[in-house]
């Protein structure tokens, strides 16, 4: 005759299997959601600490991909601009209405004397509505018009155009334009956008 404290090891042995069970089963069952929010939690951190640049720009491309909007609005606004201007790509790259309305943003904000690392992103932003040929925004653009900070860095096309060029024909040698100022990127972003030429103050 078995005892009572068999029966009741048995009932234990059987809940505890139940529970992992029910565990297992779960995680079974959200197995991709976990995956992805795992991989989020790692692309963020990565676009957040990696001393390498390139990794950096790739983990926030891996968020564009993913349509992270939220996580492309933190870097956008964040301190590095290797990620920042990232995440202006990423967002140029969704396209959303949701994704053109923080670029907008982007581009309204004023940095004092423009030596704040957040010209490249203002600038970078401004070249990307252009390109999307982004209606919406039209006023924040003409806004920007009488913006006469330089900017003596390339945009994401012209360097993307620089590696092309020096992979498929090293020996030449191109001649970029220089430095130009907000409000002559702006000009170059509204005509793309309405389709004739647009003065700067």
């Amino acid at each position: 005759m078995p005892s009572v404290n068999s029966g009741k090891s048995n009932r234990i042995m059987i809940v505890a299997i139940a529970a992992m069970l029910a565990v297992w089963l779960t995680v079974m069952f959200y197995r991709n959601e976990i995956r992805a929010r795992w991989w989020l939690h790692r692309l963020t951190n990565l676009a957040a600490t990696h001393s390498d640049p390139q990794v950096r720009r790739q983990a926030v491309r891996g968020l564009g991909v993913r349509g992270e909007l939220a996580a492309l609005r933190r870097i956008v606004r964040g301190d590095d601009p290797v990620a920042a201007c990232a995440a202006v790509e990423a967002l140029a790259s969704i396209g959303s209405d949701q994704a053109v309305e923080i670029l907008i943003a982007q581009i309204r904000r004023r940095d004092a004397g423009g030596a704040d690392p957040a010209l490249a992103v203002r600038v970078q932003a401004i070249e990307s509505l252009g390109e999307l040929q982004a209606a919406a925004a039209v006023e924040a653009l003409i806004e920007c018009l009488d913006d006469p900070t330089l900017f003596e860095g390339r945009t994401a096309a012209e360097r993307s155009a620089a590696g092309a060029i020096g992979a498929l024909h090293p020996e030449y040698t191109v001649d970029w334009p220089g430095p130009r100022t907000v409000a002559e990127h702006a000009a170059q972003a509204l005509e793309r956008i309405t389709g004739r030429p647009w003065p700067t103050s």
